[in-house]
């Protein structure tokens, strides 16, 4: 996954877990996006945990669990 270059030609990659920045010439793709991803992948899992898309699937439906959660965070937050 690919986000954008910078004025010299640098991409930034995810890869093996990590971001790292590479020229764009370093870099060659053999697989377009589309050959990767079905039409309706959402890419934005790529750069989310599953803990993180838990969470805010669960806050979506209304889980006390996950709003007293946030809410000790945010205690702890305050207190430090």
């Amino acid at each position: 996954m690919v986000q954008n270059q910078d004025k010299f030609n640098h991409i930034i990659l995810f890869y093996k877990e990590a971001f790292i920045e590479v020229h764009e010439k370093a870099v060659k793709p053999y697989l377009k996006c589309e050959q990767l991803y079905p039409v309706d992948y959402e890419i934005e899992n790529l750069f989310t945990s599953y803990k993180e898309r838990k969470l805010e699937h669960d806050i979506t439906r209304g889980s006390k669990k996950a709003l007293k959660k946030i809410r000790k965070e945010g205690i702890e937050k305050l207190r430090s």
